[in-house]
């Protein structure tokens, strides 16, 4: 997709609001790093557990680790999109 598709779908801020610096993301770095910690203790309890109690203790864990990772990359996302200057367009039929 070129640039000056973008253009057309008003998808780009005007070129005097463009700077060098990355967009940041909402979500701490941290968070989402002790979710990571959180899943791997979940899978590695599934497995010690044998299928027994620690089994669905760490599929719990990891089946929270999820939901919250998810969670936080949805969040991240609608932090990093369109500023709130500008309207998201509707879809259309025209391509």
């Amino acid at each position: 997709m070129s640039l000056s598709d973008l253009r057309k779908m008003n998808l780009l801020k005007s070129e005097q609001d463009w700077t060098g610096r990355m967009p940041r993301s909402a979500v701490s770095g941290f968070a989402a790093f002790m979710w990571l910690v959180a899943a791997i203790a979940g899978c590695v309890s599934m497995a010690v557990g044998d299928g027994r109690g620690w089994t669905w203790v760490g599929l719990g864990l990891f089946s929270l680790a999820l939901w919250r990772f998810v969670a936080l990359s949805l969040r991240s996302i609608d932090g990093v999109g369109l500023g709130s200057d500008q309207q998201r367009p509707s879809p259309s039929s025209e391509d």
